[in-house]
């Protein structure tokens, strides 16, 4: 019989064996310089107003030749996807292996 798993609880207390943690305050040299870069980029992203995305409209034939690349690559798979159904539904049935007659 397998023990249920719930409920999955830690220990009461904190083990007393093993070096102690460190303290909150104290830190690496790794650590002060990551918490540095966060507070400038906080400080930098509090100064810059957010503004609204600029919109990038392409021009009547720039619309049209993208639209035509469009409709070509349509066109080309849609091909493409007619000629495997042609050859899957043409192709001869398959016989199982292993059976001898």
């Amino acid at each position: 019989m397998v023990a249920p798993l719930d409920p999955l609880r830690g220990p009461a207390s904190t083990p007393a064996a093993g070096p102690p943690r460190p303290g909150p305050g104290t830190a690496d040299a790794f650590e002060l310089d990551f918490q540095r870069a966060l507070q400038d980029a906080a400080s930098r992203s509090a100064d810059v107003r957010p503004t609204a995305p600029a919109i990038d409209v392409l021009s009547g034939d720039d619309l049209a030749a993208s639209l035509n690349g469009v409709s070509e690559s349509l066109k080309r798979a849609t091909a493409y996807i007619n000629t495997a159904r042609a050859y899957f539904k043409n192709a001869p049935p398959t016989t199982p292996s292993g059976s001898a007659g």
